[in-house]
């Protein structure tokens, strides 16, 4: 036990700022690796003084929901689990930890970020297309299925592979209201804050500006690398000048910042290349945008990395927009495709993509430069809008990856792989063949109550298993299971 804070591995913790989660490691330094609920990509290292343990919940049995209405999912008829699979529990306490909090995810409905692609099925060719879009480093695709098809979690499996591949992944939820696409700055912004890093160094931009500190190539104006945008915030980190560099930082993530004021506290530090440009939030500025997050994934590969994956969730944005605001939004979005698609492969000519601000931000290349290992996935729904909408700007079908809904002997494999996780994360449950009739059953009523997606289903398995295990402890929920 821990000293100061009795925090474990294994605990669930609350940090004031980024909220609850669950503690991995205890690291040198008086720090601890924590997967937290609200970010749950690579886990965080974190001060343990700033964590506080969470009590577990108490064991209360819950009132039944009312019954409704199924909603459309997977036909459970025929649906058969027969045999408890054999396994062998968690190695250490810290892969006891992960499996534990993969189970907490999926009680959550949330996709859980390890073991994620331990209990995927029937999405071999979707796989199978993620990974050649990794090979070239470089491209686009498009992710379609209806709502509850598992979008996200083919997401969440393309950022875990990219991820483990040495890409900086971003992923971004395209909202109308806090990140809407007709505004490429707030969407930029968005991204940035987001960057992760395959070797954990943190997020944002600063881990990977930081590697690229020393590089002459990078920093001066007449260096084959350089950037208008970023080069100063290298020349910033050589000045050794604080107040500077938080300046300079608050640019790159683009915040809405006064130029003047900071092309002034350059010039006092000695900067003699092109002057900072203005990040407006105007939809004419998507040029200036796709060229920053392309030399961002330029960037990332001089820094050691494959390069930028962007990864675009739940972009059902079209019926909460205007018309005049979706004409917008696909303006934005015909930048992305332009620098990711062959030429030959888009709608539309990318010299007639609207360019706006001063001569300065017009003559900005699409490209920062060529062959730049940018890739970027979205997932949408295809309603009829939507689908028309995307048609205006890539037209072949090879960019698409469909996900068709799961069939019964897929959802079998499922429940299989996910009860195999459930055993070895808590390897005192001595799950019996008699067992099952009863979880099936309980998994039946949840489809019957709340439809038969995969999510309502694993949802409801987690709960089926939680509690055969507290009836081990001897705590007995009011009806059956």
């Amino acid at each position: 036990m821990n000293g100061l804070s009795g925090i474990r591995p294994g605990d669930r913790v609350r940090h004031r700022q980024r909220g609850e989660g669950l503690v991995l490691a205890l690291v040198p330094g008086g720090k601890a690796k924590v997967r937290l609920d609200g970010d749950p990509g690579l886990p965080w290292t974190l001060p343990i003084f700033e964590l506080r343990a969470l009590a577990p919940p108490p064991l209360e049995p819950s009132t039944p929901p009312a019954r409704r209405a199924p909603s459309p999912g997977v036909p459970l008829t025929g649906l058969e689990l027969t045999q408890v699979p054999e396994v062998e529990p968690a190695s250490n306490s810290m892969e006891r930890a992960e499996l534990r909090q993969t189970m907490e995810a999926l009680r959550l409905g949330v996709v859980p970020a390890e073991y994620v692609r331990d209990y995927t099925v029937g999405r071999d060719e979707t796989l199978a297309s993620i990974e050649e879009i990794l090979d070239v480093q470089g491209g686009m695709r498009v992710l379609w299925g209806d709502y509850g098809s598992g979008k996200t979690h083919m997401l969440d499996i393309t950022e875990r592979i990219a991820l483990e591949r040495g890409y900086l992944t971003s992923r971004v939820v395209l909202d109308p209201n806090e990140v809407p696409p007709s505004h490429p700055r707030r969407l930029y912004s968005a991204i940035v804050e987001r960057l992760r890093y395959p070797d954990d160094q943190g997020h944002g931009l600063e881990p990977m500006l930081q590697k690229l500190a020393g590089s002459a190539e990078h920093l001066r104006p007449e260096g084959h690398f350089y950037s208008r945008f970023f080069s100063p915030f290298l020349h910033a980190l050589e000045s050794d000048d604080p107040d500077l560099v938080d300046w300079m930082r608050d640019y790159v993530d683009g915040c809405n910042m006064d130029v003047a004021d900071g092309n002034a506290r350059l010039a006092r530090r000695g900067w003699r290349g092109q002057r900072l440009l203005t990040m407006s939030d105007y939809r004419t500025y998507g040029r200036m945008y796709t060229h920053l997050l392309g030399t961002v994934a330029a960037w990332a590969q001089d820094a050691g990395y494959k390069g930028l994956f962007l990864l675009f969730d739940e972009v059902e944005f079209v019926d909460s927009l205007s018309k005049q605001e979706l004409g917008y939004a696909l303006e934005v979005l015909k930048h992305y495709a332009a620098v990711t698609v062959p030429r030959e492969d888009l709608c539309f000519d990318p010299e007639d993509l609207y360019r706006g601000g001063h001569r300065v931000h017009r003559d900005l290349r699409l490209f920062y430069r060529a062959n730049q290992p940018l890739t970027v996935m979205f997932a949408l729904t295809p309603l009829p809008d939507i689908e028309k909408s995307f048609q205006q700007i890539v037209g072949s079908e090879q960019y698409n990856i469909p996900l068709p809904p799961l069939g019964v002997g897929h959802v079998g494999e499922l429940m299989q792989r996910v009860i195999r996780i459930y055993l070895r994360a808590y390897p005192e449950m001595r799950l019996k063949e008699q067992d099952l009739p009863l979880i099936l059953e309980g998994v039946q009523r949840a489809a019957d109550d709340r439809g038969s997606s995969p999510r309502v289903l694993v949802r409801s398995l987690a709960s089926q298993l939680d509690a055969l295990r507290w009836k081990a402890k001897g705590w007995r929920p009011a009806e059956g299971l």
